[in-house]
Order: C-alpha cells, then structure tokens, then sequence
C-alpha cells in the first residue's frame, strides 16, 4: 500500500498545475478537456483516498495479561449469576411451578398387609406444599373438623387423588368435605400406590369402619404397572436410595460420583426440590408430561390381556365391596397430554380401561372428554410440566365431577 501514497502527492502536485475553474474554457485559454480531466481526477482521488486502508495494530496493542483474563471470566460469571438469579426470583414470584419431591420419612413399611402407606400423624412437604395425616396415614386438613356422621366415603387413590403441591382444603377432596359437611371422608390416597395396594386398603379398613358406604377410586393410566408402587417399597427396604438420600450426597463436597449417569440423577433431584427456573427449562426443553404418558401408552399398547391381567385387582375390590352392599365406583383420569392433544389414538388407556369395567359390571365415569370440554387449557389444568397431578383448577373440575356423582349415587341408594 506504500506505492499508492506517492501516487497520490505526484497526481496533487500536476492537479496544481490545472486552472482553478472550467470559466478559463469560455475565454479559450486552456482546453476543456484539461477542466473535465481535472474534476476526473479529483474524483478519483476522493474515492481511493476513502479506501485507503488503516494501519493495523500490532499484537503487542492488543495482548490481554493473565489479570486481565481472570476479570474477564470473574465478569462474564457474574453476568450469568445474575441472570440466572434474576430468573430464579421470577419464576418463583410470578410463575405456577412447584417444587418436586417428597418428605422421605413419609411412608411406613407394612401398613395395610403387605402394601406400605403414609405415616400416622404426620406433617411433611410434597411439590412444595405441607401436609398432615390423621391417626390412620390419612391426608387431613388439620383446619376442618370432620362430623360424627354414620354415612361415610372411602378415596382410594395414588399421588393423584392424594393431592401433591396443593393445600388439602383445595384439592378436590378437601371441597367435598366443605361442599358435603354431613358427610365424612377417609382419603387413603398414598403416592405411588397400584391396584394390588387398594385392594389391601379395601381388605384392611373397611372392615373397621362399618359406616363407609361409598368407595370411590381414582384410576391412574400409571396403574396398570406396580414400578411406582415397587420404587417406593424397594426404598423402605434400604435397596435404594431415596431422594433426600440423593440430595444430601450432591451438597457434600466430598461424594464422588460413580457414573456419568448418576451424576445427572442426583443433579437433576437436587435441582427440581431447589430451583423453579431449573423446572421451567426442563418442561420447555423436554416436555415430561408427554415422555410420561408415551412411556405409559407403551404398557396399554401390549395388548388386551396384558391389561385384563393387571386388571384383575379391581374385580376382586368390586366383589368384596358388593358383598358387603358398599357403593363402588372407579373414576379414570385422564393424562396432561391427552386433554392438551385431543387426539383419539392417545386415548387408548381410557377404551381400554373402560371396557374392563364394563364387561365386569362395575360402575365408572371417565371424566376426560368433561376435561377436553372444560373451556379450561390443559397445562392449567395439571402442576406445571406435569403429566397427571391436577392444579387447584383440576381439583375444583374433579370435585364439580364426584359432588354429582356422589349424589346421584345417595339419591339411588
């Protein structure tokens, strides 16, 4: 580029030498091509001074020292901090989403024959929200105080029906007990219960309490296998760890992680008790409550008798309530994904499920059309980035759905 500099002064020194106007033309001292060559090279000379190239720095200018680096990466973490911070405190102050995990010291080996259930008067927390249960394991809002009535209801149910993230007086057992002040209600409802495990609580209580009438049970799509009812029983047995257990081990500085598998367990139980903004990004990036119920559609796709066998629990509940001319009826509920896609295929489950029922003559109601028709979104129907577990707005719908049944039940009875 240095060459181009000489060219520049020698092409200004002839410049020089031109008239100063294109006037002189008119009067014929100088020719007009020399006034029209010169604005020619005026031009030209603008132009390519205008490209002429800056001078580059030499690496010496912009080489960062080792102090230097080490503020830059102290900033840019500091900026993420706070970002991350900033986020944490929005989606905890201005977004539904609640924490995951359960108290682990909740549940008592052996409680109704060999299935486990909920320790007797005890408060913990479940997604976040407290809970007490009565003398019985029995989920209780401590606020209310049930009457001395002889007509009664027994709720046979899992986490569902159990109410997890939601305070007792707004899940839909907690409005019927407002809504229906004569009437007692016994929830037996226990996280990760299964078919074989109602049929002990059936076995074990009913017989205790002659003045239970109605049982009504509260289906999961998940209850068609044991795998939550045996996660649950295998942690009692000190065969696996459970999720505190987890939790404890990932604050310690000093837990070495044995697998790469492990260390995004333990991180990701560590994180949904802790961070909302951390349960936002998984139920964005990952939807779970679709994951959920396709691992579940998966059992029902095995065909016809594998779902008749896992089944059968339910006949022998429906035969040994008739004999003692108790009331039964079995609520199946629906998943997050199938009130949110609408689609036929995806209710599989409920056809299938229902025609058990049928075909063993015992009553039920299928409230997932009655959820599709809410008028209601899905994702506010259920906790957030949750596949089943209902929201207060789910639990008011439900509580809408058994309040009539259960008259109509009363009325025929």
């Amino acid at each position: 580029m240095k060459p181009w500099r000489g060219d520049t002064r020698r092409i200004a020194a002839n410049i020089a030498k031109l008239p100063d106007s294109c006037a002189e033309d008119v009067q014929g001292r100088h020719p007009l091509t020399q006034c029209l060559w010169r604005a020619h090279i005026v031009d030209v000379i603008n132009i390519e001074a205008t490209a002429m190239p800056y001078p580059t720095m030499s690496k010496a200018t912009v080489r960062t020292t080792p102090a230097q680096k080490v503020l830059l990466v102290l900033g840019a973490s500091l900026l993420m901090l706070v970002f991350l911070g900033a986020g944490e405190l929005y989606f905890r102050w201005f977004m539904r989403i609640n924490f995951q995990g359960t108290s682990r010291d909740m549940f008592i080996a052996q409680k109704f024959g060999d299935s486990y259930g909920n320790a007797s008067d005890y408060e913990g927390i479940s997604f976040g929200a407290k809970f007490r249960t009565d003398q019985n394991g029995f989920r209780i809002d401590p606020t209310f105080r049930d009457p001395a009535s002889n007509i009664a209801v027994l709720i046979l149910g899992d986490s569902v029906a159990f109410g997890p993230g939601v305070e007792e007086s707004k899940t839909f057992v907690g409005l019927l007990r407002r809504s229906m002040p004569n009437v007692r209600f016994y929830n037996s409802s226990t996280i990760g219960y299964g078919l074989h495990d109602y049929a002990n609580v059936v076995e074990q209580f009913v017989s205790l309490k002659p003045e239970i009438k109605y049982v009504l049970l509260f289906y999961c799509l998940n209850d068609v296998s044991d795998v939550s009812a045996q996660q649950v029983v295998q942690t009692l047995s000190g065969l696996q760890e459970a999720d505190q257990a987890d939790q404890d081990r990932f604050a310690s500085l000093g837990y070495r992680f044995t697998s790469i598998q492990s260390a995004i367990h333990s991180l990701n139980v560590y994180l949904r008790s802790r961070s909302k903004f951390y349960l936002f990004l998984k139920g964005a990036l990952t939807d779970p409550a679709m994951r959920y119920f396709k691992q579940d559609l998966a059992e029902y796709q095995k065909g016809n008798d594998h779902v008749t066998a896992s089944l059968r629990p339910l006949e022998e509940i429906a035969k040994k309530l008739a004999a003692r001319r108790i009331t039964f009826e079995v609520f199946v509920m629906p998943y997050e994904a199938q009130v949110r896609t609408m689609v036929q295929a995806n209710l599989l489950p409920q056809r299938m499920v229902d025609g058990f029922l049928r075909r063993n003559e015992i009553d039920y109601y299928d409230p997932a059309e009655k959820f599709m028709n809410s008028g209601i979104i899905a994702e506010d129907l259920y906790l957030y980035g949750d596949p089943m577990h209902l929201s207060e707005k789910g639990h008011r719908l439900v509580s809408e759905i058994v309040g009539g049944e259960l008259a109509r039940m009363m009325a025929r009875r």
